[in-house]
Formats: structure tokens, C-alpha cells, sequence
């Protein structure tokens, strides 16, 4: 029997990364340290809170927590959508998988 570790999450905070304890960098991803800097990047977290912009920046952010768990070993990353689709208007839910 194999074991498998999963990890579901349904992020609601983002532009809150910028108070991270001084042990997290940003980004998280290698894939995206080469092309966004701290800065940068916390701004694009901010805009995630704002409701009129925030669709691509929550998915900038998500796609950086996606790959960091990919450079930490999962396979399996995805992002989906908790439904229905008018529960949240932060209605990502980021989904990983490990063997």
C-alpha cells in the first residue's frame, strides 16, 4: 500500500505575506525568485486583496505557492475553484500531492 501526503488549502490572505517573519523570502518558488523580486512581489500580493484586480494576482500567487511545493517535492499541483463559484470571491483552492 502506498501512502500519499496531500495538502488542500484555500487561501483567503494575501496581500498579508508581507508580514512574514524574516525567515520567509519571497517568492518561494526557484520559478519565480528569477523573475520577480521581494518588492515586487509583495506588491502583487496586495493587489490580490483588492477586489476590482485581484483574479490574476491571487493566480500570481498561487502559482508561486504551487511551485514551491513542486521544488519541495509534490507532483501533483493544481489550482481549482470551491464551488459554488459565488461562496468567495478568493475562491482558489490550491491542491498537491506527494508520495
Amino acid at each position: 500500500k502506498q501512502w500519499y501526503q496531500r495538502r488542500v488549502r484555500a487561501p483567503c490572505c494575501y496581500g498579508k505575506i508581507t508580514a512574514a517573519p524574516p525567515t520567509l523570502t519571497y517568492p518561494r518558488s526557484g520559478q519565480y525568485q528569477g523573475v520577480l523580486g521581494e518588492g515586487a512581489y509583495q506588491a502583487v500580493s496586495r493587489q490580490a486583496d483588492h477586489m476590482s484586480e485581484n483574479e490574476e494576482a491571487m493566480k500570481c500567487v498561487d502559482v508561486d505557492r504551487l511551485g514551491f511545493l513542486r521544488d519541495n517535492g509534490y507532483t501533483v499541483c493544481r489550482i481549482s475553484k470551491l464551488e459554488p463559484l459565488t461562496c468567495s470571491p478568493k475562491n482558489n483552492l490550491l491542491v498537491a500531492m506527494k508520495k
